[in-house]
């Protein structure tokens, strides 16, 4: 049996979080690999920053400490951090798997340790790959996240009501959508609704500590009730699946440091068309015209969202496409490539 030790110096969580407070894509990503390629008969080790230690789902959590050193394992997989690109050189079989745009690692704490060892690199994207420059050694392998809804999804008859959603980060372009929404979408149809799911309490202390500026946004949409914007903490992940297959649609704007977008992806996946701009990896969870729009700037944005929020037709064949191919893995599939890389 091939044992893999992963390593996450980062925010704390662990599986018993993810299924009980509302989590980010990347912890989500982390819990649902784990416990995938447990199930493939692989033995999964985790020390992190974990509030629960113990095995769940017969995946070994345990927290992050000097006990690490006694640990014998067949393959490394080190995730997000630089602290462990160094640990157990005799370990040959070595992964390196990264969140966020790749610019990142050209600091010399991160380039000295990767020129020194021979690691797997593995982007989320096709775009997420292309942030990594070429000079930087290691092999570099794209793997998508898989996306695992556990509602049940079933095409529907009719559009839901006109109300759409929005369920990431504040900073990521909330407030833009907010002006989008009070100066060009709901003066045309004041019955319009807005919905957000949204908080620093999905990122923990982390969150907490770095975040604080995305409750000022907050507190601007909470000014927008009379048009239409209502404002809701974050829901567990089955709980916002819910909102979200009652949606029409889903609002995200995207920036150049957007590797993946699991919110996209699970809005995807639960049949709900996306207005998005062109930005990062959006056209790799969108496609245009098929299963929501791909704007190229503000008036393009608001003018496709309208089209969705108004046009049944419109509406019911790209729900229908979604149904048919959302263009997602899930994490089941996602394993399986993650093993053939392991052995």
């Amino acid at each position: 049996m091939t044992k893999v030790l992963f390593i996450d110096d980062g925010i704390e969580f662990d599986a018993v979080i993810a299924r009980q407070k509302p989590t980010g894509g990347a912890e989500t990503a982390f819990v649902s690999l784990v416990e995938e390629l447990a199930k493939l008969n692989m033995e999964v080790v985790v020390y992190n920053n974990c509030l629960n230690q113990g095995i769940v789902n017969n995946v070994m959590w345990k927290k992050l400490n000097r006990n690490i050193l006694n640990e014998k394992f067949d393959c490394l997989v080190v995730n997000r951090g630089d602290k462990f690109l160094n640990f157990r050189k005799d370990c040959k079989k070595r992964i390196f798997w990264i969140h966020n745009p790749a610019k990142y690692l050209l600091k010399f704490r991160y380039l000295s340790k990767l020129f020194l060892n021979n690691f797997q690199i593995i982007f989320s994207s096709n775009y997420h790959k292309t942030t990594y420059p070429f000079w930087i050694p290691g092999k570099k392998i794209v793997i998508p996240y898989g996306v695992d809804i556990n509602v049940k999804v079933k095409k529907k008859n009719k559009p839901p009501p006109s109300s759409a959603i929005f369920t990431s980060n504040p900073l990521r372009e909330l407030e833009w959508i907010l002006d989008r929404w009070r100066l060009d979408i709901h003066p045309l149809n004041k019955n319009l609704k807005l919905n957000i799911y949204s908080g620093s309490s999905t990122y923990g202390k982390f969150g907490e500590k770095h975040f604080k500026n995305s409750e000022i946004i907050l507190d601007k949409a909470k000014t927008l009730k009379s048009f239409g914007v209502n404002v809701f903490r974050p829901l567990k992940r089955n709980q916002l699946f819910n909102k979200i297959k009652e949606s029409r649609v889903f609002l995200y704007k995207g920036t150049k440091d957007e590797t993946f977008c699991m919110a996209a992806a699970e809005a995807q996946v639960l049949g709900v068309p996306c207005v998005v701009c062109n930005y990062g990896s959006m056209q790799e969870r969108i496609r245009d015209n098929q299963t929501g729009f791909v704007c190229e700037n503000d008036q393009e944005f608001s003018k496709k969202t309208i089209k969705l929020l108004n046009d049944d037709d419109i509406w019911m064949r790209m729900h229908s496409n979604l149904i048919k191919n959302n263009n997602h893995l899930k994490w089941s599939k996602v394993a399986k490539i993650w093993q053939k890389i392991m052995k």
